[in-house]
């Protein structure tokens, strides 16, 4: 069997008075779904210069690297060699008015209480709730089968 290629990526989840900011993904992985913001390194830019990039093109928002905190590793295994880990921030404090773009639509902010997981990325509801709790964690997600393992960091 072949070594999976391991994959970089960043998500980054805004999060304003108990409630999170979702988005309705228009293209490419979880097209249709409600998710956060994130995406692929590029230029050999750091996470943090990523995490940064990535909700400004996707969200209109601006973030100061002070205000990211590193949440989680998440390996999602789509197949035998589709692999993409991704490092996941929570952003608490944040400038500019939410906007709709061309990767994601509809921005709308959700009560942490309340998300509507039925219309998000099938394992977000597995450790989701646990991250906007304060976990650190490393997520290992396998889409065939499907399975899930949670590690606690702290």
């Amino acid at each position: 069997m072949k070594s999976p290629d391991i994959q970089t990526a960043v998500l980054v989840y805004v999060v304003k008075n108990n409630k999170l900011l979702l988005s309705r993904k228009a293209r490419k992985v979880n097209a249709g779904k409600l998710t956060s913001f994130g995406g692929k390194f590029e230029n050999n830019e750091s996470e943090i210069e990523c995490v940064q990039r990535e909700l400004k093109q996707e969200s209109g928002l601006n973030v100061e690297a002070s205000a990211l905190r590193k949440a989680a590793i998440i390996d999602f295994h789509n197949t035998d060699t589709d692999v993409w880990r991704v490092h996941t921030y929570i952003a608490n404090k944040f400038s500019g008015t939410p906007k709709s773009t061309d990767e994601m639509t509809n921005p709308k902010w959700y009560d942490i209480s309340k998300l509507p997981f039925d219309d998000m990325p099938w394992s977000d509801h597995f450790w989701l709730p646990l991250l906007l709790a304060g976990k650190k964690l490393k997520v290992v997600v396998y889409k065939e089968p499907l399975s899930i393992s949670i590690k606690n960091l702290e």
